[in-house]
C-alpha cells in the first residue's frame, strides 16, 4: 500500500498519533480530525482515498451518521468503522451503511492496513469501470434547472448542505433532492467528477 489518503476522525488525539507514525512507515498519509470540523469542506480539501471512522466521538458524535454524512458526499469511498464498545447490531448497522469493514480495538493495524488496501483497489476498479461506461456513451447536451444550477455553485465551492440550507432559505431535504438529480444527469457520485463534468458543460 503505497500513497494513500486516509481520513482518521476519533476523538483520542494519541489515537491519530498511533496511525500517523505506522501508515507514515509505508508510505501513506494520514488526516487526523476529532469529528467535530465540518466534515464536507473538509472531505472536499482532502480528497481521501480511505477513511477510518470511530464509532463513539466525543459530544454524542456518532461514527455511523458521520458515515452516512460520508456516503453522501462519497459513495465509493471505503470506510472503517472502528470502536472499542461494539455490537453486533452496531456492527450489522455499519455494513448496510456501506463501511466495508468494522473492527474493534484496539486496532490491529497490520490488519487494517490489508483491508484499506485491497478496498482502495475495487474502488479504483469500480471507478475505471464507471469512466469507461461514461466514456462510451455518446455525449449529449446536459441541461440543468436554474435553481440546480443555484445549488450546484455551492455545492462546487464545498458549501454543506447545511450551508446551502441557509443560504437558499430551503429545506436540507430539497438541497440533498436537487443534488441527487445533479448526480444522475452528470452521470457520477464523486463531488469531483461532478464538478469536473459541470466546468466542462459551462453549467458553473
Amino acid at each position: 500500500m503505497q500513497n494513500i489518503r486516509i481520513l482518521l476522525i476519533d476523538d483520542e488525539p494519541e489515537i491519530g498519533y498511533v496511525f500517523k507514525k505506522f501508515f507514515n512507515r509505508y508510505g501513506s498519509e494520514i488526516f487526523y480530525l476529532t469529528g467535530g470540523e465540518e466534515l464536507s469542506a473538509r472531505l472536499a480539501e482532502i480528497k481521501p482515498q480511505a477513511a477510518v471512522v470511530d464509532l463513539k466521538l466525543l459530544n454524542n458524535r456518532n461514527g455511523l451518521d458521520i458515515l452516512h454524512e460520508i456516503r453522501l458526499e462519497d459513495p465509493l469511498l471505503p470506510v472503517v468503522i472502528i470502536t472499542g464498545y461494539g455490537t453486533v447490531k452496531d456492527a450489522v448497522e455499519a455494513m448496510k451503511t456501506g463501511a466495508c469493514d468494522f473492527i474493534e480495538k484496539p486496532v490491529d493495524l497490520h490488519k487494517l492496513r490489508k483491508i484499506i488496501s485491497e478496498a482502495v483497489r475495487v474502488r479504483d476498479e469500480k471507478e475505471r469501470r464507471l469512466k469507461n461506461r461514461r466514456g462510451k456513451k455518446t455525449s449529449r447536451a446536459v441541461s440543468l434547472s436554474s435553481r440546480e444550477t443555484e445549488i450546484l455553485r455551492f455545492y462546487a465551492r464545498g458549501y454543506s448542505y447545511e450551508q446551502i440550507t441557509s443560504l437558499l432559505s430551503i429545506s436540507k431535504y430539497t438541497v440533498k433532492s436537487h443534488i441527487e438529480h445533479i448526480k444522475k444527469k452528470l452521470n457520477t457520485t464523486s463531488r469531483h467528477d461532478i464538478i469536473s463534468l459541470a466546468k466542462k458543460n459551462s453549467l458553473i
